[in-house]
């Protein structure tokens, strides 16, 4: 059933905009903090001898994990994807909500635009993997 966006009432409309607020504002939150945190320093391979300052040239020590990467990511890398994907289509379809298109036109270039970078990180995958 289509309904005329016009007709929603002055009181629906801005219970629709503090709970997209709402929304976005918490799965924002979760992205910049991910499940697990975040790395808060390198992390070296403990069967090397890591006795090199990290940012030296001489330095071969393994990088298991790097600062600011997320714990979880390191951890179980499809956990991680399957959160941020999902996070990301809940802070997607708030901010559409909000903005509520009007043609089908509209959408299509929103949803475009929520899909790109998805597609653009499976190729970048399916790229590295073929090296």
């Amino acid at each position: 059933m289509v309904t005329d966006t016009r007709s929603i009432s002055i009181e629906d409309r801005n219970t629709l905009l503090v709970v997209t607020t709402l929304i976005v504002a918490v799965t924002f939150q979760a992205a910049l903090n991910p499940p697990g945190g975040v790395w808060q320093d390198d992390k070296y391979d403990l069967k090397e001898n890591c006795t090199d300052v990290p940012w030296s040239t001489a330095n071969k020590c393994t990088v298991i994990a790097r600062a600011g990467t997320g714990v979880l990511h390191s951890r179980a890398k499809i956990r991680y994807d399957t959160f941020i994907f999902v996070n990301t289509m809940a802070f997607s379809a708030a901010t559409i909500g909000a903005v509520q298109p009007q043609t089908p036109k509209t959408w299509a270039i929103i949803l475009g635009a929520l899909f790109a970078p998805y597609i653009f990180r499976l190729f970048a995958d399916i790229k590295s993997r073929c090296k």
